[in-house]
């Protein structure tokens, strides 16, 4: 196996000798602007919170929330951990899924 690569985001394992390709890069179509907006800031700041979202987006929180459910449904980003900074809930990060 002369040819073993790994790219973040193309392709998680790839072996041309051998033509084996394991998590290949998914054409995903991002239908919804904020969608895509929410995605490329999670996955340039992750782990990052919705608070954190909103601020580096300017979207509104519902929206930042709806976008995060969509693309958690197409694995595209999961809840990373939950860190208690001060009193009540925690805050829940998020993260880009090793297919995204």
């Amino acid at each position: 196996m002369s040819d073993n690569t790994h790219q973040n985001g193309s392709s998680a394992l790839s072996f041309k000798d051998d033509k084996v390709q394991l998590f290949p890069k998914r054409e995903v179509d991002f239908s919804n602007h904020n969608d895509k907006v929410v995605f490329e800031a999670v996955k340039l700041n992750q782990p990052i919170n919705r608070s954190g979202l909103c601020q580096l987006t300017n979207i509104p929180r519902s929206t930042v929330y709806d976008a995060l459910n969509r693309l958690m449904l197409n694995k595209l980003v999961l809840k990373s951990k939950e860190q208690r900074t001060s009193r009540g809930r925690p805050s829940v990060f998020y993260e880009i899924t090793f297919e995204g």
